[in-house]
């Protein structure tokens, strides 16, 4: 109980250093999808169970077509035996469509680190704008997504 009660505190230490970073890029990611896609954007909100994420949705009419999630991964969490930390910002369209997302270091040993900075370089290098352009040229123009749209409407 007490190591994951540590876990625990660590996690929050990290999530309150990270968080306002995570968040500018995220405003940064809103801000240039508004000027394509202006009228579909809800606002940015906080959240999360076992790990906390910021997220960002996109809807067409009342229907959530897009989520946004960018999450501060736990190594424990996650299957990994080592503690430490990572990121991703994953594109989830409706019917939980995987569309990309931006996770550093996916599938290497080095995925996870307790090293605070090496989160923060993570996090400040991702290029909003090519995320931006993914999202709606890529993700918002898939096939899938748009055959799944077309069944709910």
């Amino acid at each position: 109980m007490e190591n994951h009660m540590q876990a625990f505190n660590n996690y929050t230490k990290v999530w309150s250093q990270v968080q306002p970073l995570m968040r500018a890029k995220l405003t940064l990611i809103r801000s240039g999808l508004a000027e394509r896609i202006p009228n579909l954007l809800g606002e940015i909100y906080e959240g999360g169970d076992e790990e906390s994420r910021l997220s960002l949705d996109i809807f067409s009419d009342s229907l959530c077509i897009i989520s946004l999630d960018f999450t501060l991964l736990d190594a424990t969490v996650n299957g990994e035996e080592s503690n430490g930390f990572g990121i991703s910002l994953s594109v989830t369209g409706y019917a939980a469509l995987a569309l990309g997302g931006y996770m550093p270091k996916a599938y290497t040993p080095e995925a996870f680190t307790d090293d605070v900075s090496e989160i923060v370089d993570r996090i400040e290098a991702l290029d909003t704008e090519a995320f931006v352009q993914h999202v709606c040229d890529e993700a918002l123009t898939h096939e899938g997504l748009l055959r799944e749209i077309a069944q709910a409407g």
